[in-house]
């Protein structure tokens, strides 16, 4: 009996898989998500064998006053917008923020922005209070790891391990 309704369920599922029936798509006027690709001026990488690829991984957003910062991986600076739909690039040299770190970690607090890249052992936490003109200073050498996160716990600043 369990062999022949598992019977009838393979074949209402087979059924309905057949059946064409037009896609309905709905979009919320004012959605509470969003995925990429945003349009970003984002850089192409060439890799070995001569294929590229498009380098912007490990994407980090925070809201900083009136703007968002996005901050990803290989993207030679990072961006800024006051809508999520325009978006400036702020282009950062390394020798004032290691930008070309992988998986950035970023977080408010205090009126700055924290950064810190993923590192193996030691690195450079950095602070703005000026993000939309490039202007970074260092703060202190901390232990960091792949995949750096940050929080809060009463009012003192955290670095979470993962």
């Amino acid at each position: 009996m369990y062999k022949m309704g598992m019977i009838g369920l393979l074949l209402a599922s087979l059924w309905a898989c057949d059946r064409e029936q037009p896609i309905e798509t709905r979009i919320k006027e004012n959605p509470s998500t969003f995925c990429n690709p945003l349009n970003l001026d984002y850089r192409f990488m060439k890799i070995d064998g001569g294929d590229g690829i498009r380098e912007a991984a490990d994407p980090a957003v925070v809201r900083y006053k009136d703007k968002y910062l996005l901050f990803a991986s290989k993207s030679s600076g990072y961006w800024y917008s006051s809508d999520f739909h325009s978006w400036t690039h702020v282009v950062i040299p390394d020798s004032v923020l290691p930008i070309e770190d992988y998986a950035p970690a970023i977080m408010v607090h205090d009126d700055y922005v924290y950064y810190v890249g993923s590192t193996h052992g030691k690195g450079m936490l950095y602070r703005s209070n000026q993000p939309e003109l490039g202007k970074w200073e260092k703060v202190k050498e901390i232990w960091s790891y792949w995949d750096p996160a940050f929080y809060i716990e009463g009012d003192k600043l955290t670095r979470w391990r993962n």
